[in-house]
C-alpha cells in the first residue's frame, strides 16, 4: 500500500508540474567512465517558429569567460513523436530550431565534463558534480518559466545533493522557479557522508565528497558555529535548506557561492592541520555570507544576468571584500581565533597594499571593473599593474567598519550597513544597489560624508595613514622597512636551477631588464643553487654584484647593485596603555573574545 500511495503521490505531482510548467530539463549520466552527460530539454506550448537557445559563457561568482560551449556537442530537436526538427548553430554558444509550427519540442545535447573545479561541470568514475550554467542552455523567451529538473544517475550513486526543492519525496526530480535559480544549485550525485545540523531551525547539510580525514562531529560542531555567527548578521533567511558540498582533493582549494549552496575545496587529509583546518572554516564562512552578500546583497549590475557577455561592476570589492573581511571577523566572532590572530591576518592586508605595485598604480574600482580581463588571468606583471579587489576590498571593509564605529561613537558599524542595504534594495526595491546608493547608505548608516574615504580607498591609489583609523580603538600600527638588500626579483627553485617568476616594476631588476623565466646561474662567479631572492637579502646595502643568467639558451652578463630594500612590515598590537574609551571602542569593534 505504501508504494501505491508514493506512485499516485508522485503521478499527481507529475500532472502538476504538466499543468503548470511548460519546460522540462533532464540529465542523465548512463556511462560516467566518458565523462559525458546527456541533457535533454522539452519545451511544451510552443508558440514560436524558432526557439533561440544559448550556453552561458561564465558563471556567476567567477568573473571570467569560460566559453561553456565548447564542451556541447550533437545539439539536435524533435517532436514528442520523434520526428527531427532542423535546428542551427548561429554564433560560438547559440543555436535556433526551426519550431515552424510544432507546439511540443524536445531538444538533446551532450556535454563533455573533465574540468574539476568548483566553477564547471566534472564527472568522474564514482561521483558528479553538476554546475548549472555549464550544463542547462538558456531558453530565450523562458527565462523567467516555472519548470522541473529530472536527475538520472547511476544505480549505484545513492546520494544526491541539490538545495532545488523536490517535487515529491525520495524522488529525483526537482522544481524550480527560473532559469537562475535552476543553473544557481549545484548538483552532487555518488556516495558519500552527509553531515546535517540546523541554524534558525533551517536544516543544514554537509556533503564529504570523497576520502577524508574529518572529525566529522568536531566539523559538524565548527561549521554550526561559523554558520550561526555569519547568519546573525542578517538574520533573514530565505531559503527552506542550505548544502556545503565539500569536495576532497590533494592539493587545491576555493570556493563558490550560491543562493541556497556552495562548493568548497578542502585537502582530503587536512582535517588534522591546525593553519589549513582554520583557513577551511574561514573558507565555509566566506561562501556562506555570499548567500546574503552578492546573492541578496548585490550590486545592482549582478542581476538580472546575462549569461552570454561580460558583466562590468566596479563594485566587486563591496561582493568579494566585504565578504573576505567578515570571514575573518567572523572567526574571531566565532572564537576559533583570538584578538592577536585576528590582527595578525589584518596586518598581512597592510603590508599587501603597500608593498604591491599595483596598488599606486590601479583603483579598487578599476580592479573590479578589470576582474573579466585581469584578476582571473595573472601573469607575471600583474602585482606590478594591478590590486585584488578580494584584499584590498577586505582592507578598506575593515577601515569602513572602523570609520563608522568611530562616526557614530560605536552605536553603528558595518552591520548596521548590510542590514539596511538588504532591507532597502532587496526587501523593498527588490534590486542591488548603484555605486552612488551604496555610498550614500554607508554616509547614512555613519551619519557623515564620506567622500573623502571612498574618493582615496575605492577610486584613488594614495596610501594614508592607518593610524588615523585604529588609534581610536588603542590599536597601534608599528610600520618598519624590511631589513637587507633588495633586487627585486622574485624567483623559484627548479630542479635545483633559480628561475625568475617575476619582477618589481621600479627596481634594479626591472631596470637591467631581467624577467620572466630567466635562470640565475651564477652571482660574483659561484654558482646559486638556493632561493635567490633570499640570498640578496644576506648581502650589505650597495653590494656590487655580476650576475649569469640564461635566456633562451643565451649566456648574459649583468653587473648592478644592490639597493636598500623599500618593502615595509606592519604589526597592529593593542597599546599597554589604552584607555577606557578605546577599550569600549575596541570591545565593541572585536565582540566578545575568546582568548
Amino acid at each position: 500500500m505504501r508504494k501505491i500511495h508514493l506512485l499516485l503521490t508522485l503521478l499527481i505531482s507529475m500532472a502538476q508540474i504538466a499543468k503548470a510548467q511548460n519546460i522540462k530539463y533532464t540529465v542523465s549520466i548512463p556511462e560516467p567512465q566518458t565523462k559525458y552527460a546527456l541533457v535533454q530539454i522539452e519545451i511544451l506550448n510552443n508558440k514560436s517558429k524558432e526557439i533561440k537557445l544559448s550556453m552561458p559563457v561564465w558563471t556567476t561568482g567567477s568573473y571570467m569567460v569560460r566559453e561553456f560551449s565548447r564542451n556541447v556537442q550533437q545539439l539536435a530537436a524533435s517532436d514528442l513523436d520523434g520526428s527531427e526538427i532542423a535546428s542551427e548553430k548561429i554564433n560560438k554558444n547559440t543555436w535556433v530550431v526551426k519550431a515552424n509550427g510544432k507546439n511540443n519540442l524536445i531538444i538533446r545535447y551532450s556535454v563533455y565534463a573533465n574540468e574539476v573545479s568548483v566553477r564547471t561541470t566534472f564527472i568522474q568514475d564514482d561521483q558528479a558534480f553538476l554546475l548549472g550554467t555549464s550544463l542547462f542552455m538558456q531558453v530565450h523567451g523562458m527565462e523567467n518559466n516555472k519548470g522541473s529538473l529530472h536527475i538520472q544517475a547511476p544505480e549505484k550513486w545513492k546520494n544526491i545533493a541539490c538545495g532545488l526543492e523536490n517535487i515529491a519525496p525520495s524522488t529525483h526530480i526537482f522544481s524550480f522557479n527560473n532559469y537562475d535559480e535552476l543553473v544557481d544549485c549545484p548538483i552532487q550525485l555518488g556516495n558519500f557522508d552527509i553531515l546535517e545540523f540546523r541554524v534558525n531551525n533551517i536544516p543544514h547539510y554537509v556533503a564529504l565528497v570523497g576520502e577524508n580525514n574529518a572529525d566529522k562531529a568536531k566539523l559538524t560542531k565548527d561549521l554550526k558555529t561559523i554558520s550561526e555567527k555569519t547568519a546573525a548578521i542578517v538574520p533573514s533567511m530565505e531559503f527552506s535548506k542550505y548544502w556545503y558540498i565539500v569536495h576532497h582533493v590533494e592539493n587545491g582549494g576555493g570556493g563558490l557561492e550560491h543562493s541556497n549552496s556552495s562548493a568548497v575545496v578542502m585537502q582530503r587529509f587536512a582535517y588534522t592541520d591546525p593553519i589549513k583546518y582554520d583557513n577551511f572554516i574561514s573558507l565555509c564562512a566566506h561562501e556562506y555570507f555570499h548567500a546574503w552578500n552578492v546573492k541578496r546583497i548585490r550590486p545592482i549590475e549582478l542581476g538580472p544576468f546575462d549569461y552570454n557577455n561580460e558583466v562590468y561592476t566596479k563594485q566587486l570589492w563591496v561582493a568579494e571584500g566585504v565578504t573576505s573581511y567578515y570571514d575573518e571577523l567572523l572567526m574571531l566572532r566565532a572564537g576559533f581565533w583570538n584578538k592577536e590572530k585576528y590582527l595578525q591576518n589584518l596586518a598581512a592586508k597592510l603590508n599587501y597594499n603597500d608593498n604591491t605595485p599595483g596598488a599606486k598604480i590601479q583603483s579598487l574600482a578599476e580592479s573590479s571593473m578589470d576582474a573579466w580581463i585581469k584578476f582571473y588571468r595573472p601573469d607575471e606583471n600583474s602585482a606590478n599593474v594591478s590590486i585584488s579587489y578580494y584584499t584590498k576590498g577586505a582592507l578598506v571593509a575593515a577601515l569602513l567598519d572602523l570609520s563608522i564605529m568611530q562616526k557614530t561613537k560605536g552605536a553603528k558599524n558595518l552591520d548596521n550597513l548590510m542590514q539596511f542595504l538588504y532591507n532597502e534594495y532587496h526587501i523593498k526595491k527588490k534590486r542591488g544597489f548603484t555605486e552612488q546608493e551604496f555610498i550614500e547608505a554607508a554616509e547614512s548608516i555613519a551619519n557623515t560624508k564620506l567622500k573623502t574615504f571612498f574618493d582615496t580607498w575605492v577610486y584613488g591609489t594614495k596610501t594614508i595613514d592607518y593610524s588615523t583609523y585604529f588609534k581610536n580603538f588603542g590599536i597601534i600600527v608599528n610600520r618598519k622597512n624590511m631589513e637587507g638588500s633588495y633586487l627585486g626579483t622574485n624567483t623559484k627553485t627548479e630542479n635545483g636551477k633559480q628561475i625568475v617568476r617575476s619582477v618589481d616594476s621600479n627596481s634594479p631588476a626591472f631596470s637591467l631588464g631581467l624577467t620572466l623565466n630567466d635562470e640565475i646561474v651564477t652571482v660574483n662567479g659561484y654558482r646559486i643553487t638556493d632561493d635567490f631572492t633570499k640570498y640578496i637579502q644576506t648581502l650589505a646595502i650597495g653590494t656590487e654584484i655580476n650576475l649569469t643568467i640564461l635566456r633562451n639558451g643565451k649566456e648574459i652578463n649583468i653587473k648592478t647593485k644592490t639597493i636598500a630594500n623599500p618593502k615595509v612590515n606592519y604589526t597592529l598590537s593593542i597599546d599597554k596603555d589604552i584607555n577606557n574609551e578605546q577599550k569600549r571602542m575596541l570591545q565593541i569593534w572585536l565582540g566578545k573574545i575568546t582568548e
